[in-house]
């Protein structure tokens, strides 16, 4: 179960202290080090703003339509700001939300898993239409962590033992994956450009008709994936991995740190963080990745940011904070 899964890794984490097992930190296996950026060794202060998201669970993922219009969820639902403070929405029965993404303010979904009446856990799908949530039929069992589209008409969610759903505006249902490790996190540069990350270094790749395995050289677990355009993409997961995609190859970053790393998202190809395991921010400036100094403890589970606005960073006991 999800849920089960998500303890598991937690501990497994705090037991190794960054050398981890399972999906959330398996060891990196071999990798394309072809000449990586240097690590820089200072670690600037980054000026970060906490904020009371109303709640300590955790906090699995961000999303905006807007630096005034911001959703988080997580094992308490979801929690909006609307630019002066959070608050819980109403979203009925779904037991916790892995995943958040939107077309519009009024074109939201998130996803994740509800409890079932048999006490197994299963696929859950809601959408925001601007006024309330409501439940979407989910045609599959399986959880669902993540979520992207690159419409209202062409979204993608993806989850546990390798699911991949699309919807196409009316419906959901189901895609062949071609694997059966569990997919963390979908990007995609258009409707025939789609990427999905997952377990023991898994990407595929979308062409508009089939999903397809993408060389990655690494064994390691990735967790997040985000791009500014189809040839420069960035993945990021266990021991700090860094993998960059210039739209022939995936090769390793220089990485300046060894902490899991769940999130990762930019506003430019010269300006992407990455975050995650023991407040590890990371900064990336076109060049280098340089280790930003954080005031807090919790772990970072998710990023987002508006562009020349703002990046809001959630994770562990309701973690929000703000940079900008």
């Amino acid at each position: 179960m999800r849920l089960r899964s998500m303890v598991l890794v937690l501990c497994l984490i705090l037991l190794t202290s960054g050398c981890s097992s399972g999906s959330a930190g398996l060891a990196l296996g071999t990798t394309n080090t072809e000449s990586p950026r240097s690590v820089p060794i200072s670690v600037p202060v980054l000026a970060l703003s906490a904020m009371d998201s109303g709640t300590e669970a955790v906090l699995w993922d961000v999303w905006g339509s807007s630096p005034t219009d911001v959703f988080a969820v997580g094992e308490g639902g979801v929690f909006h700001y609307d630019g002066t403070g959070w608050s819980r929405m109403q979203t009925g029965p779904v037991i916790f939300l892995a995943g958040v993404w939107g077309d519009s303010a009024t074109d939201v979904f998130a996803v994740g898993g509800a409890l079932t009446q048999g006490g197994l856990y299963s696929g859950a799908i809601i959408h925001y239409d601007g006024s309330s949530w409501s439940e979407v039929v989910c045609p599959d069992v399986h959880v669902l962590d993540c979520v992207w589209g690159s419409s209202a008409t062409d979204v993608f969610a993806a989850g546990d033992s390798g699911t991949i759903l699309h919807f196409d505006g009316a419906s959901w249902s189901d895609m062949d994956s071609g694997t059966g490790n569990v997919l963390w996190d979908l990007w995609g540069d258009s409707s025939d450009d789609v990427f999905a990350v997952g377990g023991t270094g898994t990407i595929l790749h979308y062409d508009g008709l089939l999903w397809s395995r993408m060389p990655s050289g690494t064994s390691g677990s990735l967790r997040s994936i985000w791009g500014d355009s189809g040839a420069d993409i960035f993945a990021v997961g266990a021991l700090g991995s860094i993998l960059h995609y210039d739209g022939r190859s995936w090769k390793a970053e220089a990485t300046p740190t060894e902490n899991v790393l769940w999130g990762v998202w930019g506003s430019s190809p010269t300006d992407v963080f990455a975050a995650g395991y023991l407040s590890t921010i990371l900064h990336f400036n076109g060049e280098i990745w340089m280790e930003q100094d954080t005031v807090t403890s919790h772990n970072f589970t998710g990023i987002w940011g508006s562009p020349g606005s703002g990046v809001f960073f959630v994770g562990s006991g309701g973690t929000i904070l703000y940079y900008r």
